[in-house]
């Protein structure tokens, strides 16, 4: 995210590409040793795509507001929508999405 910031591009842009870039790793690392996953399979990646993207969307919306709309700074909008979308993304994958095929007690 910071070098696509460097080269110009617009905040709404890197923030997609930066969080697209981290699902795949965010999948396999919390997967197998946050919630300890034994199998992950295609269609539980296609889960966890599926509900990061609505986090990111929110994520995107969020930013807007506060960028786009209240005109505070780029640096301070972008690391609020990154705490709210790891902390919200924490409880969703837990209880909905990785958690889902295990025994996990939420």
């Amino acid at each position: 995210m910071a070098a696509c910031r460097y080269i110009g591009m617009n905040y709404m842009l890197y923030t997609m590409v930066g969080y697209f870039v981290g699902f795949a790793s965010s999948f396999v690392l919390n997967g197998l040793f946050t919630f300890r996953h034994t199998e992950l399979s295609l269609g539980l990646f296609g889960k966890f795509l599926a509900g990061n993207a609505v986090l990111l969307l929110f994520v995107q919306v969020i930013q807007y507001i506060l960028i786009g709309l209240m005109g505070t700074g780029e640096l301070f909008g972008v690391a609020f929508g990154m705490v709210l979308y790891t902390s919200s993304g924490f409880i969703v994958n837990r209880r909905y999405i990785l958690a889902a095929s295990t025994n996990l007690k939420v």
